[in-house]
Formats: C-alpha cells, sequence, structure tokens
C-alpha cells in the first residue's frame, strides 16, 4: 500500500495528485540517476568553459577597447534583464506547467502549454523590435558613454539586445529538455553559444577591427546558433509537440501569466539587487570606474553561473517530485542540496577573497590589484546568498511565488536607496554600492528565504539555516588559509595560483568527506556518481 503523500499546503487544490501506478515514480526515480552523471559532466564542462572565457575575454577586451568601452559591455548585458520583464511574465512558467503536462502524458494540454508561450513570445517579441530600436538612440543620453565611442554604444546595445530577444524565444523549446531532465543538452546549447561568440569576437577583432560593433554583431551570431541549437533538440526529445496555432489557448495563458506575474514582480526585485550596481556607478562615478567595477564583477558573475548550475541539477526533479506528489523527496534533496552548495562553494569563494590581490595581478595588470577590497565585498557574501539558490525551485514548483516577489521587490527598492546613499553620504565611491548590495542580500536571503522554505514544506523553520552554516565557516576557513599561504608564498603567476587552490583543495575535500558530512550524505552522493541511489534492499 502507497503511503500518504505529505502535502504542505492549507488549500488542497494547491496539491497535484499523485499517479496511480506505484512504479511510476520510482522509474522516474531511476531514470534521474542514470541521467545524473551526464548532467554534472556537461555542468562542470559549462562552469570551465565559462571560466575559461571570461578569464580570458576579459583582458582581450580591456586591452584592445579600453577599460571604459569595455565597461558598456556588461552594462548592455545587464538591461537586458530589464528587458526580460516584457517576456517573463510568459516564459517564466512554461517549464513547470510543460514538465507537469508531460508526466502526466497529457499530449494535448501539451502542446497547448507549448504553443500558447511560444506565440505570446512572438508577438511581444515584435512589440518590442521598435522599441528597443527607440531606446538605443538614447544610450548617450541615459549613460556616461565616452565620446569617441557613441555611435558604437548604439550599435552594442542594439545587438545585444536583438540577441536577448533571439534567446528568450529559444526559451520555449528549451523547456522540452528541463521537462525530461536533459539538462546536459541545454548545458551543450550554453556552450556552443559561448564559444560561438568567443570565436566570432577574435575573428571580426583581427580581421575587420577592435570595436563595439564588432562585439555586437558576435553576440547577434551567437544567439543565432543558440536558437538553432535548441530547435533542434526540441525536435529530437518532443516530436509530440508542434508549431500550430490552433493550439494558443487564452485560458492556458491565464495560467501562465497567473504564476508569470508574480515571477515578473519577483525579478524587479532581483534587477533592484543583481542589477542595478553598474548603472549606479555609470551615472555617479562615469565610464571609467564603471569598467573597473565591471571587471571584477565578473568574478561575481562566474561564481553565480557556476551555482546556477549546480543548483540546476535537481530542479528537474523538484518538479517531477511535486508533480508525482512526492513532497518528502522534495524534503530531503532540498536540505542536502543546501548544505552541498554551502561546502562546494566554499572553495572557490574562499580562494577568490584570500587571494583577491594577487588573482587581480595576473589576471588583468598589478594596475588592478587595489580592487582587491572591492573583490571580497562582492564575494565574500555569496557564501550565504548562493547556497540557498535550490530553495527558489521549492517557491516555483509549489506555485508560492506571490510572497517571495513581494518581499524581494521591497528589498531590492531598498538596495537601489542604499547603493545611491551610502556613497554620497560616506563618500566610499563604489564600494558603497557594493556594500549596499551585499548588507540587503544576505540579509533577505538569510533569514527570510530558508524561513519561506521551510514554511512551504511544513518543516521547523531553522532547517535549512543549520545547513547553511556549514558552507560559511568552510568559506571562512578557506579564506584564511589562502591569505596565510599568500603571506608566506609569493604568488605572481598562474600557475603558483593553481597550485595554490590545489594544496587547498586536497586538505579540504577530505576534511569535508570524513568530518563535515555525515555517512548517509557520503551514501547518497557515492550512490549518485555510481547511478545507483535507489537501489532495492
Amino acid at each position: 500500500m502507497r503511503e500518504p503523500v505529505h502535502c504542505p499546503n492549507t488549500d488542497p487544490t494547491d496539491c497535484l495528485d499523485p499517479l496511480s501506478e506505484i512504479d511510476t515514480y520510482k522509474g522516474d526515480r531511476e531514470r534521474f540517476i542514470k541521467q545524473f552523471p551526464k548532467n554534472l559532466v556537461s555542468n562542470i564542462a559549462l562552469f570551465l568553459v565559462n571560466v575559461g572565457v571570461g578569464l580570458w575575454l576579459v583582458p582581450l577586451l580591456i586591452h584592445n577597447l579600453g577599460v571604459a568601452a569595455y565597461g558598456l559591455i556588461p552594462l548592455a548585458m545587464s538591461l537586458t534583464h530589464y528587458v526580460a520583464l516584457i517576456t517573463l511574465a510568459v516564459s517564466g512558467g512554461i517549464s513547470r506547467f510543460l514538465t507537469i503536462d508531460l508526466h502526466q502524458n497529457n499530449l494535448d494540454k501539451a502542446n497547448r502549454t507549448f504553443n500558447t508561450c511560444f506565440w505570446s513570445l512572438i508577438a511581444l517579441i515584435l512589440v518590442c523590435i521598435p522599441l528597443l530600436m527607440a531606446f538605443t538612440n538614447f544610450v548617450p543620453v541615459l549613460f556616461n558613454v565616452p565620446s569617441e565611442e557613441v555611435v558604437s554604444s548604439k550599435w552594442l546595445f542594439a545587438g545585444v539586445m536583438g540577441a536577448f530577444l533571439l534567446s528568450t524565444l529559444s526559451s520555449s523549446f528549451g523547456a522540452s529538455a528541463f521537462a525530461y531532465n536533459r539538462l546536459d543538452l541545454n548545458n551543450y546549447v550554453q556552450i556552443l553559444r559561448s564559444l560561438v561568440r568567443l570565436s566570432a569576437i577574435i575573428v571580426l577583432f583581427f580581421l575587420v577591427s577592435p570595436s563595439l560593433e564588432s562585439v555586437a554583431i558576435a553576440t547577434l551570431f551567437s544567439a543565432c546558433a543558440h536558437l538553432a541549437a535548441d530547435y533542434y533538440f526540441w525536435r529530437k526529445l518532443t516530436p509530440q509537440l508542434t508549431i500550430d496555432r490552433s493550439f494558443f489557448d487564452s485560458t492556458r495563458l491565464k495560467d501562465l501569466l497567473s504564476m508569470g506575474g508574480w515571477l515578473v514582480v519577483n525579478h524587479v526585485g532581483s534587477l533592484l539587487f543583481l542589477n542595478i550596481d553598474l548603472i549606479v556607478v555609470n551615472r555617479l562615478f562615469g565610464p571609467g570606474a564603471g569598467g573597473e567595477y565591471a571587471s571584477v564583477l565578473q568574478w561575481n558573475t562566474l561564481l553565480r553561473s557556476m551555482a546556477g548550475i549546480l543548483s540546476g541539477l535537481l530542479a528537474p526533479m523538484y518538479m517531477i517530485s511535486y508533480a508525482k506528489g512526492n513532497i518528502d523527496d522534495l524534503i530531503k534533496m532540498s536540505k542536502m542540496s543546501v548544505k552541498i552548495m554551502g561546502l562546494g562553494l566554499a572553495v572557490p569563494i574562499g580562494l577568490a577573497c584570500g587571494l583577491s590581490k594577487e588573482l587581480l595581478n595576473v589576471w588583468i595588470g598589478p594596475e588592478f590589484s587595489k580592487l582587491a577590497p572591492l573583490m571580497v565585498l562582492m564575494l565574500i557574501h555569496l557564501t550565504v546568498n548562493l547556497a540557498v539558490l535550490p530553495l527558489f525551485s521549492i517557491n516555483v514548483c509549489c506555485n508560492k511565488v506571490k510572497v517571495p516577489g513581494v518581499i524581494t521587490l521591497l528589498m531590492g527598492l531598498l538596495n537601489l536607496v542604499l547603493a545611491v546613499a551610502i556613497p554620497l553620504v560616506f563618500n566610499t565611491g563604489f564600494y558603497g554600492v557594493a556594500i549596499a548590495g551585499a548588507i540587503v542580500l544576505t540579509f533577505k536571503n538569510a533569514l527570510f528565504t530558508p524561513w519561506y522554505a521551510s514554511k512551504i514544506l511544513g518543516i521547523k523553520a531553522k532547517t535549512f539555516i543549520l545547513e547553511m552554516a556549514f558552507g560559511i565557516l568552510a568559506t571562512l576557513s578557506v579564506l584564511i588559509a589562502s591569505w596565510s599561504l599568500s603571506e608566506i608564498w609569493q604568488i605572481e603567476s598562474w600557475i603558483r595560483l593553481v597550485l595554490t587552490g590545489c594544496f587547498i583543495g586536497l586538505v579540504y575535500a577530505p576534511v569535508i568527506w570524513f568530518a563535515v558530512l555525515s555517512k548517509t550524505e557520503r551514501k547518497l552522493l557515492i550512490g549518485m556518481a555510481r547511478k545507483n541511489l535507489y537501489t532495492k534492499p
């Protein structure tokens, strides 16, 4: 007899009935474990590619374009997140609804979900095109742009925005890979995009000229490759889905908007946390300061990318668990993922903070080593703010996004106020912008995020906070160890940086494995690596 499913929601309509076949969920779990190593390898590959491209491309752009012109590139990229507000209401919920439709074998509903999202995005993109064309003409007015880059900046923003619209359309095709837990395919598409963009920039720089226009063309070209690859895998994974306007369903659109609307609110708050700093620095301190700030921010972006990749490994199983009514498994996975995320990220965060001066010196040049305190400010709080990323998937799969959206928006507005006020009142320069973000974001994710996730799941409020503590202590230990080594051993090359990191990692790994992880957690991790986590006793 099947055990009753734990449902923490007070409204019974919020809980989906599990499928009647008792072996169905077991099959999903076994397929998940079989796929997990592939997803993990592709995640590691994507992270390494992102790190390699980021480390190599940033100095290339700075040395060829100048630090002020370079600062416009991440600024343009950050603005695409604001444009996403127009499309997120539709695209934000497709992964959830399509996953549920496909795993409940409702082909008609799945086609309606896909086509409703696809054709809605087409309409929104057509609306956005003239608006964005008008916006690019005002770029030199809205931001501090070097006088010699006025025309080039318009082309840059136009290319980046166009690439974003293509990527938005890709999201409707990429949802199929998510629904079937083929995250490896999504990762390989992202790798393709990064490598195409890098290759195109290099070719255009050397065959045409190093310019912002070349960056714009390369970015647009890589987005086309991204769309083509997503479409190809969509056809392979879900041949039962078709592009057909007759499947557009206004009722399904209402379902998507009911979730997507609150995701938009949450996204606005996230933007005020994560993407307002470059705009504030550009407006308050000019393009030169913006370029310096953006160069250090690259490490924050890389670590966020790494954390997003790791937390995304379990996201499909979260959705499948909820779709089948297995909330207890969702709780177990959430607890372990928060702890493992914190412990796993402790090494890169601790090393980057402890060796910040040496890292900037080797990476960009000695003139940038003065920004080491800024790097510490930007990275040290990530030990908390990235460890909780797996908990955000709980809000989405349980369709509890209203309260997090409101809280994130309010805290984001507070961050904007402080980002402007601290530098002006205390004369801290752009360090004040980083301080504001660190304080507000950490306050939200250290208290509200774990508390709300535990409330949704019906468990003790302190559950996830206790799991986060392991990562905090581990990060501080790695930071102190790496800083101490830099004081007694001169680190002035990539080789020495890598050797230092490897030495600390070799000491760290066995300590965490035997002294911090429980026997059950070690068994679970070994089982996932061996593809036999759920073997019969």
